[in-house]
């Protein structure tokens, strides 16, 4: 059986990966958004802000994943802080998911 230190240790360095990976995401989103001219309508501009929203929440699920993970390897047998690390970190892959797929989508075909 797996420990919940070989868990958290994995799940530590995979969020750290992952909130790294959601930077690269709000990278396009940003240069995108700063290659219209300075006319481009609202409208259209409106959508990159809340794509770039969007993109920051798997970010800071992945800072609180490596927050949370850290704070039980520190004080260990704190199953609330254990179950915690796992939800940050499978809500963090489901909104990188999310984040991804509508980063594609926007700077792609829309």
């Amino acid at each position: 059986m797996v420990a919940h230190q070989d868990v958290i240790i994995t799940v530590l360095g995979a969020a750290a990966g992952l909130a790294g990976l959601v930077l690269v995401f709000l990278g396009i989103v940003v240069t995108t958004y700063q290659s219209f001219p300075g006319d481009t309508p609202s409208k259209v501009l409106s959508g990159f802000r809340s794509t770039a929203t969007l993109t920051l929440g798997p970010f800071v699920l992945g800072i609180a994943c490596v927050a949370l993970s850290t704070a039980w390897l520190l004080t260990r047998h704190n199953e609330d802080l254990y179950l915690a690390a796992l939800a940050a970190f499978v809500a963090q892959l489901a909104l990188l998911l999310l984040a991804a797929s509508l980063v594609t989508w926007r700077v792609l075909w829309h």
